[in-house]
């Protein structure tokens, strides 16, 4: 009995995967591929189609490889040494893919309830996810998160399964870099105890301001000019070494 599976590959074209119940009914099969608030796969019937809206085409293509491989070897009559050899070779294959895929994979094994592939796909990414104070998240290579000592500590202290809260970083700061967020950056990279990374912003700042004139630096950072004549010339006076 063929059960359709439907992936949203864009807004009005879907790509459908054929899967036979046979399969899915297997035990181990029911066990990894639960549709997620929607139906299980048991309750199926034969004319039900599966919308899995969260799902491409190219990425639920693969997820259906992995799980029909775990199948065969859970239905193996040699089970024992197909799962602790030729599986794991199998496995090691399977994620010989770009991270852009990787984290497709992740998400939709996360989405699909898929423990075994979700398990796989984060010990192969080894991400770590940043929560920031607007309560967004973040997956970043380990190797990235980890150039900032702060984050390195919070990870050898506290149980990091569940994301590592920044209450002092917004989402914006964490996403990109520009000359709106320029400030906010700092300070996050201060909070974060990124020393290359505030450098390199300090000296941004530096360079923007270099060779401007008090009145250029306030226009530039919109900043108010509440000085009046006489405070400015008594700084002029108390830090003359400055306008050299």
């Amino acid at each position: 009995m063929p059960i359709t599976l439907n992936c949203l590959e864009s807004l009005f074209v879907w790509d459908c995967f054929d899967i036979y119940a046979c399969r899915c009914i297997n035990a181990y099969f029911v066990d990894c591929f639960i549709i997620s608030n929607y139906i299980v796969i048991e309750d199926v019937g034969a004319d039900d189609v599966i919308p899995l809206p969260n799902v491409t085409s190219k990425v639920l293509s693969k997820v259906i490889e992995y799980c029909k491989e775990h199948v065969e070897a859970a239905n193996s009559d040699d089970r024992a040494t197909y799962v602790n050899d030729e599986l794991k070779a199998w496995d090691a294959d399977f994620v010989k893919v770009d991270r852009a895929t990787l984290r497709e994979l992740k998400r939709a094994a996360d989405y699909l309830e898929i423990k075994s592939l979700l398990d796989l796909m984060s010990q192969t990414l080894e991400d770590i996810t940043l929560m920031s104070c607007d309560h967004k998240t973040f997956e970043v290579d380990k190797s990235v998160a980890l150039m900032s000592q702060t984050i390195k500590h919070l990870i050898e202290d506290v149980c990091v399964d569940y994301g590592i809260p920044l209450p002092n970083v917004e989402s914006k700061i964490l996403c990109k870099v520009d000359n709106a967020t320029l400030f906010d950056l700092i300070l996050s990279a201060n909070y974060l105890n990124i020393k290359s990374l505030l450098d390199l912003t300090c000296e941004t700042v530096a360079d923007m301001v270099k060779g401007k004139t008090p009145e250029e630096i306030r226009k530039k950072f919109n900043i108010k000019d509440d000085f009046t004549p006489e405070g400015k010339e008594e700084v002029r006076r108390e830090k003359q070494w400055a306008f050299e």
